[in-house]
């Protein structure tokens, strides 16, 4: 029994240690297989330059399997790469080739990726992944063989990311890197092509000119492109561009070196020299101009600037044009801007000055002129025309003695626009209506903002409200807009029929004070048979120099409305100055 039983338990034990064998000897198996592969670009001798690959052709055919020059590859071009490949019969410490041993290597690039699988003839199987890399795994079939070698083909477009012009194909080999030139020809571009900017302040002008966006060839190219009437050349720039499949500019390099790459002269001539005296690069010609002022219209408007570019090329030229419009401001402008809201007879203008950005020379001056009856008030405030303000050491202001006429002298010239905003102000009570006007002169140029009506500040009435509601009207009376100095000031109010004063609702304000003047001390209301009479009283009797606001209210009959179908309340004030 004991017997029995140990017996049982060496049975348990040896199929125990069986079964954790059969689980565990596939990880030892995978493991030693893994381990046991060899990368054979770390077996070949030094002369072999890490490579296996002893030859490599490249040839081109069209959409139509027939034949194409390595100059004309379109991105419809067929691109094969032929491979001849071997395997050194001796490698380093005289390794032996085994089943699962590998080499790696990266197709060139500028030709599109596609992974794929196939068979390397007799000695294994080839892989590609989808961003190049070519690996080859060697069978059984190069433990029994001396010399083992073969072919690997690869077909496909040009990548569609490559840039168009002169581009290459390298394929490492054994003796060292092969290169084979290529022109990728874009589907689109222009022999030439031209564009114009206008800066921002409307003083240059910048010239873009493409040549050879569809990268033919060139050969002692050059291009001409003479500036337009009423322009300067400041400068000329030359620069490589890259283009896409398609003739577009993609990217800019540095600017080429004049005298080595290319010639200019003072008419902005380009010639192409040196290694671009035969090239299939494109190139951007960047042509800064100047605006003359002598181009720029004292009276503003549009100014068009047309011009065209050649290319010159193998007895052939190609030309582009391009214009640009300028919109200008005019020289000289002045506008009469109303009655200043704060009263005592004001009046306010402007002076557009420059507006045209011309380079006028230092100490040129603008001189403004008021007619008869009015002086220049306060401060004129300068600003440019994006609202900065003139500091005061870009001009300085002086007036005549009576201070009719002002003259803004601009010490260090000046290129930009100016905005001059100034007062006026009457020298005399207004007491009805008065015709105003003001001039503006420089550098010949006179200019007028018309004859300008304006009426009396004494006295003015308007609707502050009405309540339909309610049936009420709230009105409003300006008193002395002007601020003159009166006395003996009164006032009657004629109310028309239909409409009945809220004698309770009188109020009079000092505007200039903010005081509420009291009714029967400053002022006195009195009815009348046609409406009311204000009379000042106190010291506002001898003296009234301050703008006065009067309200009060009216309810409305409307069925006591004239034919006319409105109401007329008028007012009339007298007083002594």
């Amino acid at each position: 029994m004991q017997r029995e039983n140990f017996l049982k338990r060496i049975y348990t034990v040896l199929m125990t240690m069986i079964l954790a064998f059969q689980l565990i000897t596939p990880f030892f198996q995978v493991t030693a297989y893994g381990a046991d592969t060899t990368d054979i670009s770390t077996v070949l001798p030094d002369s072999a330059n890490h490579s296996i690959i002893d030859n490599a052709d490249v040839s081109f055919t069209d959409q139509n399997n027939q034949p194409s020059n390595s100059n004309q590859i379109t991105p419809d071009t067929n691109i094969s790469l032929h491979y001849d490949w071997s395997i050194p019969n001796k490698l380093k410490n005289n390794y032996q080739l085994k089943s699962g041993d590998y080499y790696t290597f990266q197709l060139p690039k500028n030709i599109t990726y596609s992974a794929r699988t196939g068979q390397l003839g007799d000695y294994g199987t080839y892989s590609i992944t989808a961003d190049g890399k070519v690996t080859f795994t060697f069978n059984s079939n190069v433990e029994n063989h001396d010399t083992i070698s073969g072919e690997f083909t690869y077909t496909q477009k040009i990548d569609s990311k490559t840039t168009a012009g002169s581009q290459t194909i390298d394929i490492p080999t054994t003796d060292g890197v092969k290169t084979t030139s290529i022109i990728v020809n874009p589907t689109g571009g222009n022999d030439i092509a031209k564009t114009g900017t206008v800066s921002k302040d409307n003083k240059q002008i910048t010239w873009d000119v493409l040549v050879n966006t569809d990268t033919n060839a060139l050969k002692d190219a050059q291009i001409k492109d003479p500036m337009p009437k009423g322009t300067t050349l400041d400068k000329t720039v030359v620069y490589p561009v890259s283009v896409n499949l398609k003739g577009a500019v993609i990217s800019t390099g540095d600017p080429l070196i004049a005298g080595t790459d290319y010639t200019v002269d003072k008419d902005g001539t380009v010639q192409l020299i040196g290694k671009y005296a035969e090239t299939n690069q494109a190139f951007k010609i960047e042509y800064t101009t100047d605006i003359d002022s002598s181009a720029v219209p004292d009276a503003g408007g549009p100014v068009k600037f047309d011009n065209t570019a050649t290319l010159s090329n193998n007895g052939q030229d190609y030309s582009a044009n391009a214009s640009v419009t300028v919109n200008y401001g005019k020289f000289l402008e002045k506008k009469f801007d109303g009655q200043d809201n704060n009263g005592s007879q004001k009046y306010n203008w402007h002076v557009n000055y420059n507006f045209g950005e011309k380079s006028l020379s230092t100490n040129t001056q603008l001189t403004d002129t008021l007619s008869k009856g009015q002086v220049f008030s306060g401060d004129p405030k300068l600003t440019y025309e994006d609202g900065t303000t003139v500091t005061d050491d870009q001009y300085k202001i002086t007036y005549n003695d009576d201070k009719t006429q002002m003259i803004i002298t601009f010490p260090k010239g000046l290129d930009r626009g100016v905005k001059v905003a100034y007062q006026s102000q009457l020298t005399g009570p207004n007491d009805d209506q008065d015709t105003i006007s003001n001039t503006a002169s420089s550098n010949g140029q006179t200019v007028s903002a018309g004859d300008q009506q304006v009426n009396q500040q004494g006295l003015s009435k308007s609707i502050a409200s009405v309540d339909y509601n309610a049936k009420t009207v709230q009105w409003h009376l300006d008193i002395n807009m002007a601020r003159q100095d009166m006395s003996d000031w009164s006032m009657t109010d004629s109310v028309p029929d239909g409409l009945t004063v809220d004698t309770k609702s009188f109020g009079l304000t000092d505007k200039d004070t903010g005081k509420e003047l009291v009714n029967g001390t400053d002022y006195q209301v009195v009815p009348t048979s046609t409406g009311f009479k204000v009379t000042l009283l106190g010291n506002l009797k001898k003296h009234a120099k301050d703008w006065l606001v009067l309200a009060y209210k009216t309810s409305f009959d409307t069925s006591k409305l004239a034919h006319s179908l409105k109401w007329t309340n008028q007012a009339k004030a007298t007083w002594t100055d």
